[in-house]
């Protein structure tokens, strides 16, 4: 009994240890299964977050790619419309450059009917004239000696291919006898272009004109000259060239009583001509009638101003101050002042207008303001002009060193 109880208690403990065992074993497997539940739930979070952060990172590929596309897009659209607006000013540049092709082998074949056309304008009489003209004009605005005389001999030879012009009008040749007797004082030559203009036509009065004054040069010519002035100023008053030349004709000769009734008779025609007032002032002052001259010129500028003719009133001015300054009175050296500041506002770039200016200052004892006439004068006129200005400035300082002398010579006394 001994030997069943203690194998019996051998065998508890056995099966308690066995039990125990398998307890443990069985904790142990729970514990591992718990641990791998645990190790495999936390591989699944691990794998759900790194799937997560894929999927967020190819959304935002997405997003990006679209934007990306949204604007390749749009670059897509801007370059079409370009290419098309490239196009269309491609296709314009065409037709531009056809039209220009076009107007180019009109103009060549313009040029090819011009060339005979031109040859034979080198050689119309209006070039022939105004090229003399301007040779005139270039040999004026020289200082150089060479340059004028070879300007002069060029206008000279123009004026003669004028003058042989088989097609010359009559209104170019008077202009070319304009250009030989003012500028080339060539009186010959300008003799023979007013000639065959009134050969040309017999109703250019003013060529006729002036072809008279030129014949009443001549003494075996100069009564008939004169009498066919007169005549044209009676048949045809509005011809002004014959009235002037009739006037000057009379001035050079000194005939003095033939210019005053020359004078009256325009004025029987029409008493509003202010250049036959001007020179009948001019005859009577010459003729010692003082008062009537000076009643005549201030007529002749009281028409000018009337008739705002400036270069009646500048005319009139210049011959009446001669008459102003032989009487010497400080009221008439006055006027003649009021009348010369009055010429020049109307032509400032009269030299003789300045000079008289001068005259007029100096004779004023205004030396200082005498000067300064006397520059422009010399700086704006003709080479003679020039010389009668810079005369009187070398007068002046001939004066004022002669004065510096007698204070100097008063002083020392």
């Amino acid at each position: 009994m001994m030997l069943l109880a203690a194998g019996s208690s051998v065998n508890s403990a056995a099966l308690i240890a066995g039990l125990t065992a398998i307890g443990t074993l069985l904790i142990t497997l729970g514990t591992i299964a718990l641990w791998r539940l645990t190790q495999r739930s936390q591989r699944q979070h691990e794998v759900e977050q790194l799937v997560n952060a894929q999927i967020s990172g190819h959304f935002h590929q997405i997003l990006d790619l679209s934007d990306r596309a949204q604007r390749t897009f749009a670059r897509a659209e801007t370059l079409q419309a370009t290419v098309e607006a490239d196009h269309d000013q491609i296709a314009k540049d065409r037709d531009e450059v056809r039209t220009m092709l076009e107007e180019l082998t009109q103009l060549r074949d313009r040029w090819g009917r011009l060339v005979p056309t031109m040859e034979a304008i080198e050689e119309s009489p209006e070039l022939l004239r105004i090229t003399a003209s301007e040779r005139l004009e270039e040999a004026r605005g020289s200082g150089d000696p060479d340059v004028i005389g070879s300007g002069m001999r060029d206008a000279t030879a123009f004026l003669r291919r004028l003058l042989q012009h088989p097609d010359a009008e009559s209104r170019d040749l008077e202009l070319g006898g304009d250009l030989a007797r003012e500028f080339l004082l060539s009186l010959s030559l300008a003799r023979e272009l007013y000639q065959r203009a009134v050969d040309a036509d017999p109703a250019n009065f003013s060529a006729l004109a002036e072809l008279c004054a030129l014949r009443a040069r001549h003494p075996l010519e100069r009564e008939e000259a004169v009498e066919e002035l007169s005549q044209l100023i009676q048949d045809h008053p509005e011809v002004s060239t014959a009235r002037i030349n009739l006037f000057n004709h009379f001035i050079d000769a000194d005939r003095w009583t033939d210019l005053a009734a020359s004078a009256r008779r325009l004025l029987e025609v029409d008493a509003s001509d202010s250049s036959a007032w001007r020179n009948l002032g001019v005859a009577l002052f010459r003729l010692g009638d003082v008062p009537e001259s000076r009643a005549a010129y201030e007529r002749a500028i009281e028409l000018a101003r009337a008739s705002n003719s400036d270069d009646a009133f500048v005319n009139a001015v210049r011959g009446y101050v001669g008459l102003l300054f032989k009487t010497a009175s400080q009221a008439d050296l006055q006027h003649s002042m009021d009348l010369l500041n009055e010429a020049i506002q109307r032509m400032p770039l009269e030299a003789t207008i300045h000079i008289a200016r001068g005259d007029a200052q100096e004779k004023l004892g205004q030396m200082r303001e005498a000067r300064r006439s006397y520059t422009v004068g010399s700086q704006l006129g003709s080479p003679v002009e020039a010389r009668a200005a810079d005369q009187r400035l070398r007068g002046l300082e001939i004066l004022s060193a002669l004065n510096l002398a007698k204070e100097d010579e008063g002083n020392t006394v």
